[in-house]
């Protein structure tokens, strides 16, 4: 991989995520929540509902390529196509990903029909994906025309709750650049509509944000307290905010003087705390149970 496109994928990373840039710098390997092990179980999920392996397997919004790694490790005779919309993110899947199965397409995944044609899927697979395509109905449509009989559509989504407000849903798909925000109900309904037989929804939330890192992992508390720590941080807080602004300050391009220049430090700490009240917010909604990260396998039959 080259030094410009790693340059491009952490400009891309800083835009996108507005400066909780370090941990995804560090590991570009996957964004979502529970990184590989969340992958592992949806796929063990979705191996329940098959009859056999996948021969042919859909994955879209696959991102720089953490689950199309794992997929084509775990299926090393299927033919994978994955879809992703940013070019600099398949740009990084391509040389990141040690298998000649796996086609890759630029594309929303709305124009599956453009350019899928006819073809058809045993397995698709997405991971916080949906909550980023604004016709979850539409899509699921042509998820459904696009499996075999039997096959499976296994996904992860961020899920509102019943308890979720109408402010703390605008505030994430702001900061998240969320399109439309669904319930393990609604989806549910949608996919049931279209012909799938749903086998399985579960909350995934406080499983998997067990196994993701970041500040919650540095502080070792649960995202309730650590939420209420970044608005009003403690010593130990503004220590830990200080030791991961230190540790990667060549990853951020910062000024080479900034061990030496304590009220630039200071500034970077405040904005690295800001980002992470953003980003840690979501997290703050699940452990509230207004919000959730829930999995569903549902099947073509």
């Amino acid at each position: 991989m080259s030094e410009e496109l790693v340059d491009e994928l952490a400009n891309r990373i800083k835009t996108m995520y507005g400066g909780r840039y370090q941990h995804l710098i560090r590991d570009l390997d996957t964004f979502h929540i529970g990184r590989d092990y969340a992958t592992n179980v949806l796929l063990a999920k979705a191996k329940d509902a098959l009859y056999d392996s996948p021969q042919k397997i859909l994955e879209f919004g696959s991102g720089v390529g953490g689950t199309t790694r794992i997929l084509a490790k775990r299926y090393p005779a299927a033919e994978i196509t994955t879809v992703e919309l940013t070019p600099e993110s398949i740009a990084y899947n391509k040389r990141t990903t040690d298998s000649k199965n796996v086609r890759y397409i630029c594309d929303n995944i709305l124009n599956m029909d453009d350019f899928l044609k006819t073809e058809t899927f045993d397995l698709t697979v997405c991971e916080e994906c949906m909550c980023h395509i604004p016709n979850h109905s539409t899509l699921i449509k042509k998820i459904y025309n696009h499996l075999e009989s039997p096959g499976v559509f296994a996904f992860t989504d961020w899920m509102i709750s019943n308890r979720v407000n109408d402010q703390e849903i605008r505030q994430v798909t702001e900061d998240w650049n969320f399109a439309k925000m669904d319930s393990r109900k609604s989806y549910t309904e949608m996919l049931e509509k279209s012909g799938f037989t749903v086998k399985i929804v579960e909350n995934k939330s406080v499983e998997f944000t067990k196994k993701d890192d970041g500040i919650t992992a540095s502080l070792g508390e649960p995202p309730l307290q650590i939420y209420e720590k970044l608005i009003n941080p403690d010593e130990k807080t503004w220590d830990i905010l200080r030791e991961e602004i230190l540790r990667f300050s060549d990853s951020l391009d910062l000024p080479e003087d900034i061990k030496q220049n304590e009220e630039l430090l200071q500034q970077e700490m405040e904005k690295l705390r800001k980002m992470y009240i953003k980003t840690d917010y979501m997290l703050y909604l699940i452990w509230q149970n207004r919000m959730e990260v829930s999995l569903i396998i549902a099947q073509k039959t």
